[in-house]
């Protein structure tokens, strides 16, 4: 066997040997494969003028928009910045080298040369100048060459520059006319060394060649030398290649003594196929490559003469993308760097690729006639036979040449359709044909006759519905055919269907439909089917044998859909799936022993759809699928994928469309053509590129400057800058994504992390420490450089993490434990003194509210005690205003008393010092009192009120007054929050207990509130229409007075339907329980006083109490300013007073009373001293920093009468103090004696204010309108001079032609023209109920409405009329002023407008002025500045309130200057006149 295989391998070899000596005829067959670098992927411009590799391994490009670097990854772009002097000088990049100490030098096509230093990322420029003769000769650079000894050569537009290093300067090379050893004449183009230590220089017009040492030139001027030189090359052999212009390539012998020269010839093809040579490469394997304006890429190969021609194909993907080639460079790894004008760059590893294309071009002829190919056979001449939608094609390899059969006809004349799917080749080379129409012939490709073979009972022609799937010859003469309609087996000789499997049973051939078949060694045939896995017939016995997928089962087949059969040398069968690759040994095959060993995606196939499988000589399987070709070694198991950018015609290939030839080459059959693999065309390469950290960031910022790499220094970074982001490149260009990278950070993690492709390692958070990354990278071959790249760094701890930061904390740490225990202990002792000092307080605190308790108690008994007798009629009858105020003070009174109640048995309570007078008690009897005393109340709200307690109720031990007061709370608050339906109250026995149940159909509780409800001082969350909610206390004294019975109190409720409330007190059980009346018990409260207040107590005291903010009377004895928080005080003040003839204002707090007082004017004021916000202290000293004891005397009202509280109403600025309650005698009595002394003091001093007044008035008046004056005076308590908004009528009015006036006239004379204008006029406004609010100068500014109220249409009239009076008067003031020997032509314009502006006083309390200001005023002066002179011009409110009684023109629009849209103004016409 191993013989065997050698003996085939060198047969390969041998064939292969003879298609590379033939490659250069085969131009067609697309055997180099380029990929595309272009703008989308980073690069800058698409014109690149030269490509160069530096000795790191990068790859520099320079274009037409500046230079940049590529890692294989990512561009780095390197521009003009004008502002920065260290950026490259120009964008125009044609030259590019390195020299000796790794600096890159950079020539531009406008402005000099540029030296980078990458380990600065900074550019010095070397530019041409005119006042500098060790400059650049010239700033047009055309290339830079550094010669074997390290000089650096520079070709410019104007001469040869040789860079002077210790100078920093540049010796230069002009050419002389006279010197024939000069510099040939020309821009410099090219410079190459010569091999002996000189060099050749190019220019346009010639060739020479430059003695160093000597510094000759010797200028190759004959006539067969070349010119207009666009490059030079010097090859291995020291021999030089001259690229032109126009007149192709020359090549100089070594000897230097004779020219070859090579040009484009028509008609042959192997020459050049175009003459503009643009740039020259001798690749390492030997091949020289010369690129072309126009024709491409000519290559001629390693011994050979001919050049074959790579050109752009539209139709190929892998072609290049333009013909026009400026560049070319080879780096490293052999990858060849191909820079077009307008194309961006190519890439190709050339003839090395192992993949070559046969596609269809559709204006080339010499090419597939269609891109899908559907089978591919041989034939024994060699020949390759394609079947695609339009027809067959024949390809022979070593012309490279195509035939196409595009249209097929029967014998019978009748037409056969071209879209051949499947076929085959029998032993006498007829091709056995099935198309997509259902038809099967046979055709001869020497004759061009077609046989179509008919089935029976199908239409004519036809041996199927649908396509034919597959055709296939057997070792014993028949021909197979799969159609979707059955299998056939067909007589090779006779054409004959022998047998149809249509309709077979279950289980037996041809059940499914066949894709696929094989015929082994053994004569055994595989097929394929689709759907029903593999069979195996046995075509001596006709026995069959299926194998199908068993799911969970890993030994079956993985997939029932079977698209490629191959069985390999070795026996073994490969059956490929749409789910994967399987394998039949040839021992399992030899023993029946059938188990699968299945390979899909997860071990490493590109895709689990196995269309086509083959076999080369080395051993390995070669796969296509649907996302690419694979090669498969078994022994390895190891995949190796190929993509479209190997150079496939696409990544989707056709099922079963592959065939091995006689030379070794296989033939894959696509949906874009077809890809020949020439699988030992090319050797894996060993090639180590550099590894390369290209990017530092740290915190998302990058720690590097653009263009500079990392050099192995130690960074250091701050505590906080630990987020790191490493990127890095495996320099081998050839195919960047397959580089893969494995990394770790140490000590952060020992182990290898794979980068799954990423060029990226991020690592956050680090702990300050110190660090090494460590990378590891392969070639694209997937080759492990043998070097790893290491950064290293360190996180410095933060201060507060150094270990001098730890010992301090350590000192503190002692020193707070020590102060913390000395702390601790003075804590404990001041605690224990707030302790003690607390339960004194609040022992103070009980007795205090105690005492102030039941002090407030018998007062308030005696008050609702005499107010019921006063309603009831004690003394008489009352009119209903006096039977409401006393109501107002019973339910006062009852509702205080309930409060003290509650308060005095809450506090017993929580102090559980209430004692119980227990005893046995009626509860339904309770019950019935409780419920007549509330019916009133729910009979006010329509509510029924229902006792269902049953009679036979047992006793109940419980305290009797305790329990009404509990019915009463419960039943109370019932009626207050039901508005609808009814109350009841229920009560049932349960053991030992009475149950009580208070029901009502009010508005419910939420479930959230029920805890809350039984706490004191709180309240469920109501709607804001419920009134009246009290203290909170009712409930929480409720809950723990039956607690002390012993019970339980609960509420059950659903919100909107009602809520019951329940509670259980226990029976009375005479054995049990002993009568303790005798004991004595804590006082209890007047029955009269627990029951609650009438539920319309806030409706009874709105409807009481009047306005408090208004006055009661206009006449009296004096206005007199009240003020009481409660509001029955507050009305008995208001009465009592206004009964007695005083005018009163009320105040409910003394916020209130300070602002009344700061607003009005006051003769007296009674002040309550107990007032929220501001007490009657407080409210005295605020009103005598404004008012004297005299101007406002003060009277106090407190319930405090001990000489200190007096003395302190004294000290606050008070005139009297009255203690409560308050006698009405000696209040009205007092009132009277601070009324007379109050009136003497001001009588005295009227007489003193009014002659003060009358002066100022005069004066005022003078300078303000009198109205306005009259306001100021007055002090009107409208107070129409605070701003307001109000529709006012504003007239304008100024003197046009007045300014040429002032210019001619002395200023006496103007002063005396005004005077006379503004005294008319100024009695014609005041006549008018006008207000002059503004003189400009000669203007005027009228406001009608402003302080007096006047409705729109009297303001309008009053505006019209003065507006006619102000013409006419001017007129007699124009006579007056020419008759005084004043010439002018002034005349008066005048505008009106209505509109709502804000008008009032304007500033601060320093300064005011009285203005008025809106839109409507900017109108009206707008109207007037574009009246004409001596007219009157109205807006349409003015014109709408006065048309019936005045005449104008007629409307029109007129868009004024500040308005957004156009306003309807008339003329006011002076021909009626109206008072």
């Amino acid at each position: 066997m191993k013989i065997s295989s050698r003996i085939h391998i060198l047969y390969v070899l041998l064939n292969l040997i003879f298609i590379g000596l033939a490659l250069p005829a085969l131009a067609n067959r697309n055997s180099i494969s380029f990929l595309h670098i272009g703008t989308e992927q980073g690069l800058p411009q698409s014109t690149v003028n030269t490509i160069f590799q530096d000795s790191q391994g990068f790859i520099w490009i320079g274009t037409y928009d500046g230079l940049t670097r590529f890692d294989g990854y990512r561009f780095v772009n390197f521009k003009n910045n004008p502002q920065d002097p260290t950026s490259l000088s120009n964008n125009i990049v044609v030259s590019i080298i390195e020299d000796k100490q790794g600096f890159l030098w950079i020539g531009t096509d406008q402005n000099g040369v540029n030296r980078f230093n990458p380990d600065t990322g900074e550019f010095v420029r070397f530019v041409a100048s005119e006042n500098d003769f060790d400059s650049l000769s010239h700033p047009q650079v055309r290339v830079i060459h550094q010669d074997k000894k390290g000089r650096i050569w520079i070709g410019t537009t104007h001469g040869l520059n040789l860079y002077l290093p210790e100078k920093q300067a540049f010796a230069h090379f002009y050419h002389n006319p006279l010197d024939n050893q000069s510099l040939p004449h020309g821009a410099i183009v090219d410079i190459v060394d010569d091999g002996d230590g000189h060099l050749w220089v190019a220019s346009t017009e010639a060739l020479a060649h430059f003695d160093v040492e000597q510094q000759v030139f010797t200028t190759y001027n004959r006539s067969n030398s070349p010119k207009q030189i666009n490059d030079l090359y010097l090859d291995t052999d020291n021999s030089l290649w001259i690229g032109t212009r126009l007149d192709g390539l020359y090549h100089l012998s070594p000897d230097q003594m004779k020219f070859e020269h090579h040009q484009h010839i028509k008609g042959k093809p192997g020459s050049l196929n175009d003459n503009d040579i643009r740039t020259i490469l001798r690749m390492r394997n030997g091949d020289l490559w010369v690129g072309t304006e126009e024709g491409g890429i000519n290559i001629r190969r390693k011994g050979s003469n001919q050049f074959i021609h790579i050109e752009r194909n539209s139709a190929d993907s892998h072609s290049l993308t333009i013909n026009a080639i400026w560049s070319l460079y080879q780096d490293n790894s052999g990858l060849i760097w191909v820079g077009t004008a307008g194309g961006g760059i190519s890439t190709t590893i050339s003839f090395a690729n192992r993949m070559s294309r046969l596609t269809h071009s559709p204006h080339e002829k010499n090419s597939l006639s269609h891109e899908f190919v559907w089978d591919i056979e041989e034939d024994k001449q060699g020949m390759i036979w394609l079947s695609t939608p339009l027809g067959l094609n024949r390809y022979d390899p070593n012309t490279n040449q195509f035939e196409h059969f595009l249209a097929f006809e029967a014998s019978n004349q009748r037409p056969f359709g071209n879209q051949i799917y499947s076929f085959t080749i029998d032993d006498q080379g007829m091709i056995w044909l099935g198309n997509t129409q259902g038809q099967l012939g046979v055709f001869s490709p020497e004759t061009k006759e077609l046989t179509v073979i008919q089935r029976y009972n199908y239409p004519r022609d036809y041996v199927s519905y649908n396509r034919v799937r597959m055709i296939e010859k057997d070792h014993f003469g028949n021909i197979w055919v799969g159609t979707d309609d059955g299998l056939l087996r067909v007589d090779q000789k006779s054409r004959k269907i022998v047998q149809d499997y249509r309709f077979v049973a279950q289980g037996e051939l041809g059940d499914a439909s066949i894709r696929v078949m094989l015929q082994d060694d053994d004569g055994m045939i595989w097929f394929g089917t689709w759907g029903k896995g593999l069979q195996r017939y046995d075509p001596e016995f006709g026995s069959l044998t299926s194998f199908e997928n068993i799911p969970g089962d890993e030994t079956s087949i993985s997939d029932n859909t079977i698209r490629s059969l191959y069985k390999d040398p070795q026996g073994n069968l490969w059956i490929g799936t749409f789910n994967g690759l399987n394998v039949l040994t040839a021992e399992q095959i030899q023993k029946e022993t059938f188990y699968f060993k299945s390979y899909l995606e997860k071990d490493g196939l590109p895709n689990s759809a196995i269309l086509g499988i083959s076999y080369d000589a080395t051993g390995k399987l070669w796969l296509s699928s649907n996302r690419g070709l694979s090669e498969f070694d078994p022994e390895k198991i190891k995949f190796k994928n190929y993509t479209i950018e190997d150079g496939l015609t696409a990544n989707e290939f056709s099922g079963n469309a592959v065939i091995r030839t006689t030379t070794g080459e296989i033939y894959f059959g696509s949906v874009n053509g077809v890809t020949i693999v020439n699988p030992v065309s090319r050797v894996q390469t060993n090639f180590q590129p550099n590894v390369k950290i290209t990017d530092i960031s740290v915190q998302g910022k990058s720690i590097l400057t653009k263009g500079v790499l990392y050099q192995n220094q130690m960074l250091e970074l701050e505590y906080d800058a630990n987020d790191l982001m490493f990127e890095f490149a495996s320099l081998d260009f050839r195919h960047p994504k397959r580089n893969r990278f494995k990394y770790r950070l140490k000590p952060y993690n020992d182990d290898w992390i794979n980068s799954d492709g990423l060029n990226q390692a991020v690592f956050t958070n680090l702990d300050p420490s110190q660090y090494t990354f460590e990378l590891q990278a392969t070639n694209s071959d997937g080759i492990w450089v043998n070097k790893s790249t290491l950064v290293n760094f360190i996180i410095k701890p933060p201060m507060w993490k150094t270990w001098w930061a730890y010992f301090i904390y350590f000192a503190i740490l002692i020193s707070l434990i020590a102060f913390y225990l000395n702390s601790h202990e003075k804590k404990l002792q001041e605690q224990k003194a707030i302790n003690e000092h607390l339960r004194k307080v609040d022992q103070l605190k009980d007795e205090f509210l105690a005492n102030t308790s039941h002090e407030l108690r018998t007062p308030l008994n005696g008050i609702i005690g005499i107010a019921e007798s006063l309603k009831e009629g004690v003394a008489g009858l009352q009119n209903q205003k006096t039977l409401n105020h006393l109501q107002m003070i019973i339910d006062g009174g009852k509702r205080l008393a309930q409060l003290i109640n509650d308060i005095l048995d809450f506090k017993k309570l929580s102090h559980h010092n209430l004692v119980l007078q227990r005893k046995a008690v009626d509860l339904y009897s309770i019950a019935n009192v409780v419920v007549s005393l509330l019916y009133p109340l729910a009979e006010e709200k329509n509510l029924k009120l229902i006792n269902r307690l049953p009679n036979q109720l047992p006793l109940i031990y419980a305290d009797e007054n305790r329990i009404q007061q509990i019915l009463h709370n419960l039943i109370g608050n019932a009626i207050k929050y039901t508005h609808h339906g009814e109350i009841e109250i229920s009560a049932t026995v349960q053991g030992n207990f009475v149950e009580v149940c208070v029901s009502d159909t009010g508005i419910g509780i939420d479930e959230s509130q029920m805890e809350i409800i039984f706490k004191p001082f709180e309240q469920a969350s109501l709607p804001e229409i419920i009134s009246n909610r009290g203290t909170g206390l009712g409930l929480s004294v409720s809950h723990q007075l039956i607690e002390e019975h012993g019970g339980n109190l609960w509420v059950e409720s659903e919100v909107n339907k009602g809520s019951k409330f329940y509670f259980d007190v226990p029976i009375w059980l005479e054995n049990t329980h002993e009568i303790e009346n005798s004991k004595s018990t804590v006082a209890q409260p007047n029955t009269q006083l627990i029951n609650s207040p009438n539920t319309n107590n806030a409706n009874n005291n709105s409807t009481a109490i009047t306005r408090t903010d208004g006055v009661y009377s206009p006449q009296g004895k004096g206005k007199v300013l009240i003020a009481d928080d409660d509001l029955i005080n507050l009305q008995v003040l208001s009465d009592l007073l206004q009964m007695n003839g005083y005018s009163v204002e009320c105040a409910e707090d003394g916020l209130k009373a300070v602002q009344l007082a700061q607003q009005k004017k006051f003769d007296m004021a009674v002040i309550d001293i107990m007032m929220p916000g501001l007490s009657g202290y407080e409210v005295c000293k605020k009103l005598r920093k404004k008012y004297s004891p005299i101007e406002l005397p003060i009277l106090l009202l407190s319930a405090r009468y001990q000489p200190r509280d007096i003395s302190a109403g004294f000290e606050a600025g008070a005139n009297d103090y009255v203690a409560k309650p308050i006698e009405r005698e000696v209040l009205l009595s007092r009132l009277h004696t601070m009324r007379l002394l109050g009136g003497l003091i001001e009588a005295k001093q009227q007489k003193a204010h009014a002659a003060t007044l009358q002066q100022a008035c005069e004066r005022l008046g003078k300078y303000f309108p009198k109205e306005m004056v009259k306001q100021i005076v007055t002090g009107d308590t409208n107070n129409p001079l605070v701003a307001k908004r109000k529709q006012i009528t504003v007239l304008f009015a100024d003197l046009a032609g007045f300014t040429s006036v002032s210019d001619r006239f002395e200023p006496e004379a103007i002063t005396e023209i005004l005077n006379s204008f503004l005294g008319k006029m100024g009695n014609l406004i005041e006549a008018r109920n006008g207000v002059l609010n503004e003189i400009l100068g000669d203007g005027l500014v009228v406001l009608f409405g402003a302080l007096e109220h006047m409705d729109k249409k009297q303001q309008a009239n009053s505006a019209a009329n003065l507006a006619l009076e102000m013409q006419q008067a001017m007129e007699e003031l124009s006579d007056e002023w020419l008759e005084a020997g004043i010439d002018h032509n002034v005349k008066l314009r005048i505008g009106i407008h209505q509109d709502f502006a804000t008008v009032g006083n304007f500033g601060s309390e320093d300064i005011v002025a009285f203005r008025a200001i809106g839109s409507g005023v900017n109108l009206a002066a707008r109207l007037e500045n574009h009246s004409e002179p001596g007219k009157i011009m109205v807006s349409y409110p003015i014109y709408a309130q006065c048309r019936d009684d005045f005449e104008f023109t007629q409307l029109n629009e007129i868009k004024f200057k500040g308005f957004n849209h156009p306003h309807r103004v008339c003329t006011l016409l002076d021909k009626r006149w109206f008072r």
